[in-house]
Protein backbone atom coordinates (compact mmCIF):
# COMPACT_ATOMS: atom_id res chain seq x y z
CA UNK A 1 0.00 0.00 0.00
CA UNK A 2 3.15 2.27 0.95
CA UNK A 3 4.07 2.03 -2.98
CA UNK A 4 0.93 2.87 -4.49
CA UNK A 5 0.90 5.90 -2.22
CA UNK A 6 4.14 6.98 -3.30
CA UNK A 7 3.76 5.91 -7.04
CA UNK A 8 0.21 6.83 -7.84
CA UNK A 9 0.38 10.39 -5.48
CA UNK A 10 -3.41 9.12 -4.02
CA UNK A 11 -4.54 8.31 -0.51
CA UNK A 12 -4.99 4.83 -0.14
CA UNK A 13 -6.56 2.64 3.22
CA UNK A 14 -7.26 -1.46 3.32
CA UNK A 15 -9.38 -2.81 5.34
CA UNK A 16 -8.75 -6.87 5.19
CA UNK A 17 -11.01 -9.33 6.71
CA UNK A 18 -10.35 -12.73 7.76
CA UNK A 19 -12.42 -15.25 7.90
CA UNK A 20 -10.54 -17.02 10.92
CA UNK A 21 -10.77 -13.53 12.70
CA UNK A 22 -14.23 -11.48 11.21
CA UNK A 23 -14.72 -9.51 14.19
CA UNK A 24 -10.94 -8.15 14.03
CA UNK A 25 -9.80 -7.09 10.07
CA UNK A 26 -6.65 -6.13 9.50
CA UNK A 27 -6.44 -1.66 9.08
CA UNK A 28 -4.21 0.27 6.99
CA UNK A 29 -2.38 2.44 8.07
CA UNK A 30 -4.08 2.51 11.30
CA UNK A 31 -7.72 3.02 12.05
CA UNK A 32 -8.38 6.19 12.50
CA UNK A 33 -6.69 7.21 9.79
CA UNK A 34 -8.65 4.91 7.23
CA UNK A 35 -12.14 6.59 9.39
CA UNK A 36 -11.34 10.14 8.40
CA UNK A 37 -10.05 8.93 4.64
CA UNK A 38 -13.31 6.72 4.11
CA UNK A 39 -15.09 9.45 5.84
CA UNK A 40 -13.51 12.20 2.95
CA UNK A 41 -14.36 10.48 0.17
CA UNK A 42 -17.86 9.90 0.78
CA UNK A 43 -18.34 13.17 1.29
CA UNK A 44 -16.99 13.86 -2.08
CA UNK A 45 -19.83 14.72 -4.71
CA UNK A 46 -20.54 11.59 -6.75
CA UNK A 47 -19.17 12.86 -10.03
CA UNK A 48 -15.61 13.63 -8.33
CA UNK A 49 -15.75 10.09 -6.72
CA UNK A 50 -15.28 8.22 -10.59
CA UNK A 51 -16.89 4.92 -8.45
CA UNK A 52 -17.59 2.06 -10.40
CA UNK A 53 -18.84 -0.96 -8.19
CA UNK A 54 -18.58 -4.53 -9.49
CA UNK A 55 -22.26 -4.35 -10.42
CA UNK A 56 -21.54 -2.04 -12.59
CA UNK A 57 -18.61 -2.66 -13.96
CA UNK A 58 -20.37 -6.04 -14.99
CA UNK A 59 -23.43 -4.36 -16.67
CA UNK A 60 -21.23 -1.98 -18.73
CA UNK A 61 -18.85 -4.91 -20.06
CA UNK A 62 -22.16 -6.83 -20.49
CA UNK A 63 -23.16 -4.50 -23.08
CA UNK A 64 -20.34 -4.11 -24.78
CA UNK A 65 -19.67 -7.63 -25.23
CA UNK A 66 -23.39 -7.82 -26.88
CA UNK A 67 -22.63 -5.20 -29.59
CA UNK A 68 -19.52 -7.34 -30.34
CA UNK A 69 -21.45 -10.05 -30.81
CA UNK A 70 -23.90 -8.62 -32.38
CA UNK A 71 -21.27 -7.39 -34.98
CA UNK A 72 -20.11 -11.11 -35.05
CA UNK A 73 -22.79 -12.31 -35.80
CA UNK A 74 -24.12 -9.94 -38.54
CA UNK A 75 -20.35 -10.41 -40.00
CA UNK A 76 -20.65 -14.63 -39.95
CA UNK A 77 -24.25 -13.78 -41.36
CA UNK A 78 -22.75 -12.10 -44.62
CA UNK A 79 -19.99 -14.30 -45.00
CA UNK A 80 -22.49 -17.89 -44.72
CA UNK A 81 -24.55 -15.96 -47.72
CA UNK A 82 -21.23 -15.08 -49.62
CA UNK A 83 -20.84 -18.75 -48.94
CA UNK A 84 -24.40 -19.93 -49.95
CA UNK A 85 -24.30 -17.88 -53.35
CA UNK A 86 -21.40 -18.90 -54.68
CA UNK A 87 -22.66 -22.79 -53.86
CA UNK A 88 -25.68 -21.81 -55.82
CA UNK A 89 -23.70 -20.47 -58.72
CA UNK A 90 -21.94 -23.25 -58.67
CA UNK A 91 -24.99 -25.70 -58.88
CA UNK A 92 -25.67 -26.90 -55.53
CA UNK A 93 -29.09 -27.89 -54.71
CA UNK A 94 -31.25 -25.13 -53.61
CA UNK A 95 -33.07 -27.68 -51.16
CA UNK A 96 -32.27 -27.03 -47.95
CA UNK A 97 -31.98 -23.14 -48.05
CA UNK A 98 -34.43 -21.52 -45.77
CA UNK A 99 -37.07 -18.58 -46.89
CA UNK A 100 -34.58 -16.10 -44.69
CA UNK A 101 -31.62 -17.01 -46.59
CA UNK A 102 -33.52 -16.63 -50.14
CA UNK A 103 -35.03 -13.16 -48.70
CA UNK A 104 -31.40 -12.47 -48.48
CA UNK A 105 -30.15 -13.92 -51.17
CA UNK A 106 -32.62 -12.34 -53.54
CA UNK A 107 -31.50 -8.42 -51.81
CA UNK A 108 -28.02 -9.51 -52.18
CA UNK A 109 -28.82 -10.19 -55.64
CA UNK A 110 -31.01 -7.40 -56.58
CA UNK A 111 -28.01 -4.79 -55.06
CA UNK A 112 -25.36 -6.34 -57.58
CA UNK A 113 -27.51 -6.29 -60.44
CA UNK A 114 -28.89 -2.23 -59.63
CA UNK A 115 -24.81 -2.25 -59.34
CA UNK A 116 -24.00 -4.14 -62.44
CA UNK A 117 -26.59 -1.97 -64.16
CA UNK A 118 -25.33 1.40 -63.31
CA UNK A 119 -21.63 0.26 -64.66
CA UNK A 120 -23.24 -0.58 -67.76
CA UNK A 121 -25.10 2.91 -68.42
CA UNK A 122 -22.38 4.32 -69.54
CA UNK A 123 -21.12 1.96 -72.38
CA UNK A 124 -24.97 1.65 -73.47
CA UNK A 125 -25.13 4.30 -75.61
CA UNK A 126 -28.88 5.03 -74.97
CA UNK A 127 -28.84 7.77 -72.62
CA UNK A 128 -31.99 10.03 -71.11
CA UNK A 129 -29.99 12.62 -69.41
CA UNK A 130 -27.86 15.66 -70.15
CA UNK A 131 -24.39 16.98 -69.61
CA UNK A 132 -23.20 18.84 -66.74
CA UNK A 133 -20.74 21.27 -66.85
CA UNK A 134 -18.06 18.67 -66.78
CA UNK A 135 -19.60 16.74 -69.64
CA UNK A 136 -19.95 13.85 -67.43
CA UNK A 137 -23.98 12.25 -68.28
CA UNK A 138 -26.52 13.36 -65.53
CA UNK A 139 -28.77 10.29 -65.66
CA UNK A 140 -32.30 10.53 -65.01
CA UNK A 141 -33.66 8.12 -62.66
CA UNK A 142 -36.49 5.60 -64.07
CA UNK A 143 -36.77 1.88 -64.03
CA UNK A 144 -34.80 -0.08 -66.73
CA UNK A 145 -36.78 -2.86 -68.10
CA UNK A 146 -33.74 -4.79 -68.31
CA UNK A 147 -33.37 -4.77 -65.19
CA UNK A 148 -36.38 -5.51 -63.88
CA UNK A 149 -37.19 -8.42 -66.42
CA UNK A 150 -33.68 -9.97 -65.30
CA UNK A 151 -34.71 -9.65 -61.40
CA UNK A 152 -38.02 -11.57 -62.29
CA UNK A 153 -36.38 -14.58 -64.32
CA UNK A 154 -34.61 -14.50 -61.24
CA UNK A 155 -37.54 -15.19 -59.17
CA UNK A 156 -39.16 -17.26 -61.10
CA UNK A 157 -35.96 -19.69 -61.68
CA UNK A 158 -34.91 -19.63 -58.17
CA UNK A 159 -38.96 -19.89 -56.72
CA UNK A 160 -38.12 -17.11 -54.49
CA UNK A 161 -40.84 -16.11 -52.41
CA UNK A 162 -42.38 -12.50 -52.82
CA UNK A 163 -40.96 -9.77 -50.36
CA UNK A 164 -43.97 -7.30 -50.10
CA UNK A 165 -46.13 -10.48 -48.50
CA UNK A 166 -45.11 -11.21 -45.19
CA UNK A 167 -43.53 -14.59 -44.47
CA UNK A 168 -45.43 -17.68 -43.88
CA UNK A 169 -45.97 -18.87 -39.74
CA UNK A 170 -44.71 -21.96 -38.95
Amino acid sequence: MTEMCTLCAVQVCAIINSPDHPENPDIWPSPSEALALVERFEALPLNKKNIMDQTTFLAAETKKQKRNLQKQNQENRKIELKVLLEKILNGEALGEICADHLRDLYEILEKRMDMFEERLKPFRGSTSGTKDENGFIKEEMGTNSTAVEASNEAKEHLNLPDLNEPPPEE
